[in-house]
C-alpha cells in the first residue's frame, strides 16, 4: 500500500488496536466507498483493483492479528464487534 515496506505493515498490524481500526475501515460499507472513490480518481486502470486485493489481503492480515488476541478481554472484545459488521 503506498509503497510502504512489508516490514512496516507487519509492525503496524502486530498493535492490536491498529488491526481492529484497520479492520473496522476495511469492513465498513461506507469506507469502502470512499476508497472506491479515491481509487476511481487514479488514471490507472489498473490501480483500483490493485488497491482493492491489496486492502483485502491487509484485511485478512488484521483478523488473523485479531483472532491470535483473542485470549484478553480487549482483543474478545475487538474481535467479536468486527464479527458483527
Amino acid at each position: 500500500m503506498y509503497k510502504y515496506s512489508r516490514i512496516a505493515q507487519d509492525r503496524f498490524l502486530k498493535v492490536p488496536q491498529f488491526s481492529f481500526l484497520f479492520a473496522y475501515f476495511a469492513k465498513s460499507v461506507k469506507a469502502r466507498e470512499f476508497a472506491l472513490q479515491k481509487y476511481k480518481e487514479n488514471k490507472d486502470k489498473a490501480f483500483t483493483p490493485r488497491m482493492l486485493l491489496e486492502m483485502n489481503c491487509l484485511l485478512m492480515a488484521a483478523q488473523t492479528v485479531l483472532e491470535k488476541q483473542k485470549g484478553s478481554v480487549t482483543g474478545r472484545a475487538m474481535h467479536e464487534y468486527l464479527q458483527t459488521l
